[in-house]
């Protein structure tokens, strides 16, 4: 290896554990503890990774879980509908 091959794969190298550390990171705040039986309230499938508990409860008293992204895209416009349709039945908003 020449020189500047070796500072090349190093630099690259300290580019790699960077962000594998970023990852890393992320995932903790984004992959918070989870009792082992915890399922997605949206899809119902495990949570292995990219999941994030809200800060609200289901009908039966339980922390709701979701999966990042289509999961949690789902429950957000699903309540959102569901509210919209409280108030339109009050006759607080007229859709």
């Amino acid at each position: 290896m020449t020189v500047t091959l070796t500072i090349a794969t190093e630099e690259a190298d300290n580019i790699v554990f960077a962000v594998e550390a970023g990852m890393e990171k992320l995932r903790r705040k984004f992959a918070p503890e989870r009792p082992p039986d915890a399922c997605c309230h949206a899809c119902g499938d495990t949570l292995i990774h990219d999941y994030v508990r809200l800060r609200q409860i289901d009908g039966n008293g339980q922390p709701i879980w979701l999966h990042i992204g289509s999961c949690l895209t789902k429950f957000a416009s699903s309540h959102c509908d569901a509210a919209e349709a409280r108030l339109n039945e009050n006759g607080e908003i007229e859709i």
